[in-house]
């Protein structure tokens, strides 16, 4: 399905859980690892040329200061170059654990351009980052830079890594859409009803741990159920009747002295969206 899985790394970490998710789905699919890093080279000579004149009187003879140019530019694209071949060390050292090939991509430049140039012209087939980097901001949902990768990847699948937390269980794994509520058994089920086509969204993935597997039979290891319960194109999160329906069902129950209504977290959500969704008015 994905035969080559390209992963952006900056050290953080959500980086790194996107190398290790990578890898594991590089197992399953039998995939290549394209690893890559973006560094600012010419970002830090732009800055340098603008604080020369703050330099000492003795830094302003033109040949002195082409020999501090040359200096500063032979350092900070080393230095750079080395950060990301120890950021690129780490996705060699998971591929190399797990028998995977590997491909290492240092490219220069804005990062968010380059990556998108750069998967863009490729053609990878699954692009997995971060939501987050270094650089995180505080209480940030999703990164600058992530943000704008996705937004003009135009062929490429992505998956965009918000948990750093290892995904180690879940034998059935189903995959909703924002409107669905996922601590909601109902909701699960009737996404899955409706917005699942059992032979195009469902991948059975091998090579699992067997913690909590069958225990009869000589079984190495378990597998996962994978399940695309998603919506797969735009419509209305879920098939209710119109407000004015649904405020008279209201007012008709509480007169009748029927059990208090508790909405359910799915049906608030699709109040919210009516506004995205004319549709649903």
């Amino acid at each position: 399905m994905y035969k080559t899985i390209y992963i952006p790394v900056d050290n953080s970490d959500h980086s790194n859980q996107a190398v290790d998710t990578g890898v594991h789905l590089a197992k399953v699919f039998g995939s290549k690892i394209v690893g890559s890093h973006v560094y600012a080279a010419k970002m830090h000579d732009k800055r340098f040329k603008q604080m020369e004149a703050g330099l000492p009187e003795e830094y302003h003879d033109e040949k002195e200061l082409d020999r501090q140019r040359q200096i500063h530019d032979s350092l900070i694209t080393r230095g750079l170059q080395i950060i990301t071949d120890s950021y690129l060390d780490y996705v060699d050292k998971k591929c190399n654990e797990a028998n995977l090939p590997i491909e290492r991509r240092s490219l220069e430049g804005r990062n968010w351009k380059v990556l998108a140039e750069d998967i863009n012209t490729n053609g990878y087939d699954l692009v997995i980052m971060g939501a987050l980097g270094v650089g995180a901001v505080k209480d940030s949902v999703i990164g600058s830079n992530t943000e704008r990768v996705v937004r003009r990847v135009r062929n490429s699948d992505m998956l965009i890594i918000k948990n750093v937390q290892p995904i180690n269980g879940g034998k059935i794994v189903v995959a909703v859409s924002e409107d669905i509520d996922p601590s909601n058994t109902d909701a699960i089920w009737w996404s899955i009803a409706y917005r699942t086509n059992p032979v195009e969204d469902v991948h059975v993935a091998p090579h699992r741990s067997s913690g909590h597997g069958p225990k009869s039979g000589r079984r190495n290891n378990d597998s996962s159920l994978l399940i695309d319960a998603t919506l797969k194109a735009p419509f209305p999160p879920l098939a209710l009747p119109t407000r004015e329906f649904m405020d008279r069902a209201r007012k008709i129950w509480d007169e009748l002295g029927l059990p208090a209504i508790h909405f359910q977290a799915n049906e608030l959500h699709r109040c919210s969206q009516q506004a995205r969704y004319p549709a649903c008015r």
